[in-house]
């Protein structure tokens, strides 16, 4: 097995990576505390900022609110530009940051500002009412930041994509047709989070009589189960990797492939848990990864430098039939 060795792209920008991951957060915070800063003649001397199950039961002054609002984009903005200067020369890493910075802070101003704005001209927040459009609205702005952000980050050159001598390889005709496939399932301890997660929800629903709990924790699970289960094929087309039901699925077709290998996968070290992932520090530093247990995997680079690692038996063989395909193609033109 070959030790894997992390690209080293040359420098790029940073005005861009550091706008999206620390400016937009900052913006928006800033946007959103003067917006209720200058509420404060039409807002109770009380917001309400929290309720349960029979109305408002958290408040705070509308100071409260404004320093709440550009603390939480001051925290997310200052977490955005140290991130993105750790790992600056990974772009698909720089992304992952971007928009959750962003978007989380986006997610939060728009909520706390919606829900002061709903309380303009209220006289006493106990009255307020928690408005699911308010969330909605929160939810579907967080969205479009993130995907602003996301896409305000430039992808970087790729550096040399040349074959390595050692890649393992397989001999193959020059006609000759081949077809490698391999399921993968997750471990126990995807099965064990699974059930956790409905138990402690399930519990929560029941004591607080916050039934709507139950459909986040639906989702969730059914969101995970579509990726505890995935398929994983090489042929002349190139590299495809699908769920059970197709979804998650990546495919990179062979011309876009500069070499494979294989390399050894901790989850929790490497990917930081299991399912979808992407790499964020460590060896495999901005690569894609499908990681359903941890062991031996293959990694294939494009040519464009991003990488994407899946963990599946006889990861040897696949990245042997990939090198060798790739070769081939390269040699007919």
């Amino acid at each position: 097995m070959t030790r894997l060795t992390p690209p080293t792209p040359e420098p790029a920008g940073l005005f861009r990576p550091i706008l999206a991951a620390a400016g937009i957060p900052a913006v928006v915070a800033a946007i959103g505390a003067t917006l209720v800063q200058s509420w404060r003649d039409e807002l109770p001397a009380r917001v309400a900022i929290h309720w349960g199950t029979d109305g408002p039961d958290g408040y705070a002054s509308v100071t409260g609110v404004v320093t709440t609002i550009a603390a939480f984009g001051v925290a997310f903005a200052a977490i955005g530009l140290v991130l993105c200067l750790a790992v600056r020369h990974e772009s698909i890493v720089t992304r992952v940051i971007a928009g959750m910075t962003s978007g989380a802070t986006t997610f939060v101003t728009a909520l706390v500002a919606g829900l002061a704005a709903d309380q303009r001209g209220v006289a006493d927040a106990r009255d307020a009412e928690l408005s699911a459009v308010i969330v909605l609205t929160a939810f579907i702005l967080a969205a479009g930041v993130t995907a602003s952000a996301v896409y305000t980050v430039p992808r970087h050159p790729a550096p040399s994509t040349r074959m390595p001598a050692d890649a393992p390889q397989i001999p193959l005709g020059e006609s000759e047709r081949v077809m490698w496939t391999r399921s993968a399932g997750a471990g126990g301890s995807v099965m064990i989070m699974m059930a956790v997660i409905t138990v402690v929800t399930a519990v929560i629903a029941v004591v607080s009589g916050l039934w709507f709990t139950l459909a986040f924790t639906a989702i969730v699970v059914a969101f995970i189960a579509l990726m505890c289960s995935i398929r994983v094929i090489v042929d002349e087309r190139g590299v495809t990797v699908r769920g059970t039901l197709g979804w998650p699925r990546i495919h990179t077709p062979l011309d876009e492939i500069a070499h494979a290998r294989t390399v050894r996968v901790h989850p929790i070290r490497h990917f930081g848990g299991y399912g979808l992932r992407v790499a964020v520090f460590g060896p495999y530093r901005g690569a894609t990864g499908f990681i359903l247990h941890g062991g031996t995997g293959v990694l294939v680079e494009k040519t464009d430098g991003h990488r994407t690692i899946v963990v599946v038996d006889d990861a040897e063989t696949a990245a042997g039939l990939i090198n060798s395909m790739a070769m081939r193609r390269t040699r007919n033109g």
